[in-house]
């Protein structure tokens, strides 16, 4: 079962490594049409390997979460296991990349704190559900980036 609590959204992915000409945008809207629900990302998508995040529609139902999510269209990619503490969503190549910059959004709490890691450095930062968050990073080329949320307030508008 998908546990959408803690979820972890991201809107844009910019990514430029050695293996990728300059930089490359991944926006989750040219993925397979999906219902929405969610869906695992592709495994390669981006020429990246994906654990732990899925993709979804924006703002499903009246009174839905995820609004802020889609910054770009429709789709938006998420953490499916936000809502336990512990797990990290993690992006990967076997050749070294840098992920640049990303919008996130929050699709249950406000308050919710994202930590993005790679290389030994971490960046922290708090989102809600109301708007995207636009973050950069300057990890340098890295195989691995791992992402996690915690904590953070119910938004009793939101309906799960």
């Amino acid at each position: 079962m998908k546990n959408l609590a803690f979820a972890l959204v991201l809107g844009l992915l910019a990514l430029a490594g050695p293996a990728i000409a300059g930089i490359q945008t991944l926006t989750f809207d040219d993925l397979p049409t999906v219902q929405c629900g969610g869906t695992p990302i592709p495994a390669a998508y981006g020429g990246l390997t994906w654990s732990g995040f899925g993709y979804d529609c924006a703002g499903y139902g009246a009174n839905g979460p995820y609004g802020a999510a889609a910054v770009s269209g429709r789709y938006f990619a998420f953490n499916y296991g936000g809502g336990f503490p512990g797990t990290n969503a993690q992006i990967s190549s076997s050749t070294p990349f840098e992920l640049t910059s990303a919008d996130f959004a929050a699709g249950f709490y406000d308050g919710l704190t994202i930590a993005v890691s790679a290389a030994g450095q971490t960046v922290s930062f708090a989102v809600d559900t109301e708007t995207s968050v636009l973050e950069t990073f300057n990890f340098g080329p890295v195989y691995q980036i791992d992402f996690s949320a915690s904590r953070g307030t119910p938004n009793p508008s939101i309906v799960p």
